[in-house]
């Protein structure tokens, strides 16, 4: 597998990708009992943290005394052999307009 730096492409797919992790993240809370604003609340709250543990921004723990973070890729699927890098990840800072997204595209 090839490596490539992208960030047009990188900042493609960590969008589209976080698209779908707060996709599933609201509609695990849509189960719930909470009240409607509860549910907003606790969606953009866990999007937004594991957003910022994927994205790097948050510790992410320790390996032999090193403290260790997420460096992302993205790969296209079969039709590409390539894994995309970019000028590092912005996910948790994406959170707050894929969700105001994602409230629209549903009211409609």
């Amino acid at each position: 597998m090839n490596t490539r730096i992208d960030p047009d492409t990188y900042k493609s797919c960590e969008r589209a990708f976080l698209r779908e992790l707060a996709k599933t993240v609201c509609l695990v809370i849509e189960r719930t009992a909470l009240t409607s604003e509860e549910k907003a609340e606790l969606g953009t709250s866990l999007t937004y943290a594991v957003a910022a543990h994927l994205s790097g921004s948050s510790f992410g723990g320790r390996v032999t005394g090193d403290e260790i973070y997420p460096k992302l890729g993205f790969w296209k699927g079969e039709s590409d052999d390539a894994l995309y890098f970019g000028d590092g990840s912005t996910l948790h800072e994406q959170v707050p307009s894929v969700l105001d997204e994602l409230v629209r595209h549903f009211q409609r």
